[in-house]
């Protein structure tokens, strides 16, 4: 049957790669004509973060796809979670504990997260890096998110083994105010965004955020739930009309907490309960400043220096409130076994500064090259004895030891945009990182654009990337109550980056309102940093090592057609074979194929109202538990009432798909409604 199922995709994939290269040599000898309907906006958009300098998407040799603010608008979404729904080949499993971001069935962990370009400080370790970095950004103040699929480490570094997504926020060029509200299945929202205009030779754009998440249990747990505010503003000043000094500040505060039933262990033949209305509370603040100068050459080429500043605060209290039905003595002997008070404290930081800048030589040359150098640090009781200047303290009569540390990195990378007569475009690029904790890496690319014709093209690139251990992954010495066990964990400084080879080639075409695409691409990671048992230890010991291996391999096939002024459709397709290369089994929490089938609608007046419907759909979708196979009907609706009004209402999982045996597969029926208002 696998044999079998690969004949088909392999067949699938032979029919769309010929007639998109039989459009495409057809269209030669024809006009584009005026219907820019969905190919203007898919290949002629002007992408930055593939090549940190602007480019066609139809040039650049990545695959990249731009999400705008209205196309979230028409999904009603709510934050940036369901603002990402079509995002194609992206999946982001969620649970109590957030959403992972996994690009082409990658690790969460293998996906950088930038915002306006920039790192800003989170949780990095493998289980939970990005779980809440797209969650905690104001929807009301993105303008774009550009995502890059595949490896960038020869641009960005470490992290982006999987590719990139960078959240571009909104420049205060036009005076107006925005009020919203929102509710839903999984929160309630109120925001504000003010942009100043030009004020002179300023301008300014403030942003705040008020967000309660809504408690929703599944089994005996539920998930995080309580309030989130965020605030931020930036200012911009030009000193001519090409040179600007840009500030940016953010700040995020999070309280909430979760909650779980009575849980049950037998012990001497006996029930002992272990958990008794087990609460968790988690408190977070989060600053982010940043200070940039930029500007364009009289030759069309830009610069950019910036410093920056992140840091994160995480604050864990929880009790379990367990009572036992056992008599006093018995009691006192048994309950020694289990914490009912744990607390735990951890810090993030990171300042760094960079410079990049973009020249054009001649007409066929653009050379872009920068350099970066970032100091990351963490502090807490997670680290425990594990790092530098170890002390204890104490909470609540609970004692716990705290250390510290610090990682240096400093990079420098070049890129070349080569133009080969009218056809070619090559674009080689190379970065080399230096880490005080392991040493050098350096991170070569080359990938190159070949246009058929206007209408069709080829695009092919080969890659090295690399992932960094984090500060957490070397130095941890966790040791924290999780209901009625404490979980150890323990860093290894001796770890090695994780590392990926990887390759793809595309083929793309369009004919005035349609277009196609198919994409292979090939990852071979080694290194990959996991957690195992340690031996000797109890099974609730665990330590970090290099020990596996995959192979993530898959096809990307996309087609869309605009069949009038009102109505278009889209089609996507995704085959993944994702294997741990250790133990010949498949990886967890990845579907073997997926994709959707939408239709859009417009009215088209000046004040549209826009209607979007897609299904969504999983094949062997793997998860601890088992495989499952299903799909999801969504629904959106956005109507701009008049100038100033915007109301929406959106329906996933229309028809309440759901797991009782693996709650993890699907939230269930998800409902959003919401109304804006713009001055």
């Amino acid at each position: 049957m696998q044999k079998l199922r690969k004949k088909r995709v392999a067949l699938l994939t032979a029919c769309v790669i010929s007639a998109l290269v039989s459009r495409g040599f057809a269209a030669e000898e024809m006009s584009q004509g005026g219907d820019d309907g969905i190919t203007s906006f898919m290949l002629d958009d002007l992408v930055v973060t593939a090549t940190r300098t602007p480019m066609l998407t139809k040039e650049v040799p990545s695959t990249v796809q731009i999400i705008t603010a209205e196309e979230m608008q028409n999904l009603g979404a709510t934050d940036l979670i369901s603002g990402l729904r079509l995002a194609n080949n992206i999946s982001m499993p969620g649970g109590m504990a957030g959403n992972e971001l996994m690009i082409r069935g990658m690790s969460t962990n293998h996906a950088l997260v930038l915002v306006d370009g920039k790192r800003t400080a989170g949780e990095d370790t493998s289980a939970t890096t990005n779980r809440y970095a797209l969650a905690r950004l104001s929807l009301s103040n993105v303008a774009r998110v550009e995502i890059v699929r595949g490896v960038a480490s020869a641009l960005y570094g470490s992290d982006a083994l999987g590719g990139v997504v960078n959240i571009i926020t909104k420049n205060p060029e036009k005076s107006q105010f925005t009020a919203g509200v929102s509710t839903g299945t999984e929160q309630i929202n109120n925001y504000y965004h003010y942009d100043s205009g030009k004020i002179g030779k300023f301008s300014a754009g403030v942003d705040a955020r008020f967000t309660e998440i809504r408690e929703r249990k599944t089994g005996g747990s539920t998930n995080y739930f309580g309030p989130e505010r965020f605030f931020s503003i930036k200012g911009i000043y030009d000193f001519e009309e090409n040179k600007h000094l840009q500030f940016d500040a953010g700040y995020l505060n999070v309280d909430t907490r979760l909650h779980s039933d009575d849980q049950y262990r037998t012990v001497m033949g006996m029930p002992l309960n272990t958990q008794k209305d087990y609460v968790e509370y988690n408190h977070w603040n989060r600053y982010d400043y940043s200070l940039s100068y930029s500007g364009e050459t009289q030759k069309g080429g830009d610069y950019r220096l910036r410093a920056y500043y992140s840091h994160l605060k995480k604050d864990n209290e929880n009790f379990n409130n367990r009572a036992s039905f056992f008599p006093p003595m018995l009691e006192n002997m048994l309950g020694g076994m289990y914490s009912k008070y744990d607390w735990d404290h951890i810090e993030y930081d990171m300042w760094g500064v960079e410079g990049k800048n973009t020249v054009h030589l001649d007409k066929h040359n653009t050379l872009t090259f920068g350099a970066e150098y970032r100091v990351s640090g963490a502090e807490g009781t997670r680290l425990g004895d594990g790092a530098d200047n170890v002390h204890q303290v104490v909470r609540k009569g609970n004692k716990k030891f705290y250390s510290d540390k610090e990682i240096i990195n400093y990079a420098a990378y070049i890129q070349d945009i080569y133009k080969v007569g009218n056809k070619l475009t090559l674009v080689p690029s190379v970065r080399y990182d230096h880490d005080n904790t392991f040493g050098g890496e350096i991170s070569p690319k080359l990938g190159l654009t070949y246009e058929f014709s206007g209408f069709s093209r080829i695009k092919a690139s080969a890659g090295r990337g690399f992932k960094a251990p984090t500060i957490s992954e070397m130095y941890f010495a966790m040791h924290r109550s999780m209901g009625g066990a404490t979980i150890n964990i323990y860093g290894n400084p001796d770890l090695q980056p994780e590392k990926s080879k990887t390759y793809e080639i595309s083929l793309e075409g369009e004919k005035k309102g349609n277009y196609g695409k198919a994409t292979y691409f090939y990852n071979d990671v080694d290194n990959l940093i996991t957690t195992e048992n340690i031996p000797g230890g109890s099974q609730y010991d665990y330590e970090y090592v290099n020990v596996n291996k995959a192979r993530i391999q898959g096809l990307e096939l996309e087609a869309g057609r605009k069949f009038n002024k009102h109505w278009s459709g889209k089609v996507t397709y995704n085959y993944l074979d994702a294997i741990d290369k250790q133990e010949h089994t498949r990886l967890t929490n990845r579907a073997r194929q997926n994709g959707t089938v939408q239709l859009s609608y417009t009215d088209g007046k000046k004040n549209p109202l826009t209607v979007t419907l897609w299904d969504q759909y999983f094949t062997d979708y793997k998860t601890g538990n088992g495989d499952y196979t299903f799909n999801t009907v969504n629904l959106a609706v956005n109507k701009q009432v008049n100038g100033n009004l915007r109301v929406y209402a959106a329906l996933d999982n229309i028809f309440d798909k759901t797991f009782a045996s693996d709650a993890s597969v699907t939230d269930g029926r998800v409902w959003r409604i919401g109304a804006e208002m713009t001055f």
